[in-house]
């Protein structure tokens, strides 16, 4: 018996794969500080996405539970630029674009995608997945 994957595991997956490889161009320091946490919250995206697809019984739960994994790989991703974990050092010169700020646009843009993708049972309420400012995670419509 195969199941079909869903796209978000394809999608999940390259944002893995992309990471990976993002991260091991890092500073040294910044490859085992902010990157380690990358590294970690892909893994467990990844995890994610696959548990929600072959736990058809909790699949609601697992979805928001991705829900707020992806919120925390964007802020992740987002502190990584603030610190300057994408700039691009040779050697006396620092150059602050290519490749290190393209890098993190695909990162960003794969992360940007939602995670209730199809065949994933969408929530019927995101309302109790709020902040206590009573705002939602970024791209979760209440």
């Amino acid at each position: 018996m195969s199941i079909q994957l869903p796209p978000i595991y394809r999608d999940c997956r390259r944002l893995l794969l992309h990471t990976e490889e993002v991260v091991r161009r890092f500073s040294r320091y910044h490859k085992y500080t902010v990157g380690t946490d990358l590294r970690q919250q892909a893994m467990a995206l990844m995890r994610g996405v696959h548990v929600a697809v072959y736990d058809r019984p909790n699949q609601s739960r697992h979805v928001h539970a991705l829900v707020w994994q992806v919120d925390n790989y964007k802020l992740t991703l987002q502190l990584a630029i603030d610190i300057g974990a994408f700039v691009v050092s040779a050697g006396a010169h620092t150059k602050k674009t290519s490749p290190g700020f393209a890098a993190f646009e695909i990162a960003a843009q794969l992360a940007g995608q939602k995670p209730v993708a199809e065949p994933l049972v969408r929530p019927a309420s995101l309302s109790e997945h709020t902040t206590h400012q009573g705002a939602a995670p970024a791209g979760v419509t209440p």
